[in-house]
């Protein structure tokens, strides 16, 4: 079988803060450690890739998703029948994610990223949208970023979202306490860890004031930079 190799790479900005466009690669082969490096330094660049003109059975994807680690799926969505590694999102069942969010950070270890195959496009809207919480957390003031050092939030599963778990021993719904501004352990860059969907609330404040500064937070303006 073919090895997809770096040698007709071709990576393209196509956003203000985040998203690039991978071209020039294969996903249904196998991905060489050169490439995977070349892709990974890609992904910490530009925090959302594209890859266009790709077309990839089941397990063609499982398998891209495994050259970057374990796979794992939440308890709360939607599995496909015919293979419960793979989730299926479709809007025409009610099946959308309509609040910002960082996936899954109710979990202690929370997944480092989602890899979507889009089957089907609609012919207008339906947009997916992503945000740089680097950029959230840069365009804040320095005061604000000297408070946000010392707080930890405690991040949920809804409530709402619990009623439809298939296994309700899976998941840890007591919570994780999350620092509020993390660090990323490969570019050093710190970046805001909170979420509409699950962050719930900032631990050492009261719960007023928890609610009025993640508020704050959740309307940074300066870091969503949509691309669909």
């Amino acid at each position: 079988m073919k090895i997809a190799t770096r040698a007709q790479l071709n990576i393209r900005p196509i956003a203000g803060s985040l998203a690039a466009e991978v071209r020039g690669v294969d996903l249904r082969t196998p991905v060489g450690d050169n490439l995977r490096a070349t892709l990974r330094a890609a992904l910490l660049d530009h925090l959302v890739l594209f890859y266009p003109d790709q077309h990839l059975e089941n397990a063609q994807h499982k398998a891209f998703g495994k050259t970057w680690g374990d796979l794992v799926t939440c308890d709360v969505a939607p599995t496909s029948d015919s293979d419960p590694e793979m989730v299926e999102w479709a809007a025409s069942d009610g099946r959308t994610a309509d609040v910002w969010h960082t996936d899954q950070t109710f979990q202690p270890d929370p997944p480092m990223g989602s890899i979507l195959n889009m089957i089907k496009s609609p012919a207008a809207g339906g947009a997916t949208m992503w945000c740089s919480q680097y950029e959230a957390y840069d365009t804040l003031s320095a005061p604000m970023k000297e408070l946000l050092g010392g707080l930890t939030a405690m991040h949920e599963l809804p409530l709402a979202l619990q009623r439809n778990l298939k296994n309700p021993n899976a998941s840890p719904l007591s919570g994780t306490e999350h620092p509020v501004v993390r660090t990323h352990p490969e570019t050093g860059r710190k970046f805001l860890h909170v979420n509409r969907m699950y962050t719930s609330r900032i631990l050492q404040l009261a719960r007023y004031e928890s609610d009025a500064l993640l508020a704050l937070l959740f309307s940074c303006p300066h870091a969503y930079h949509s691309t669909s």
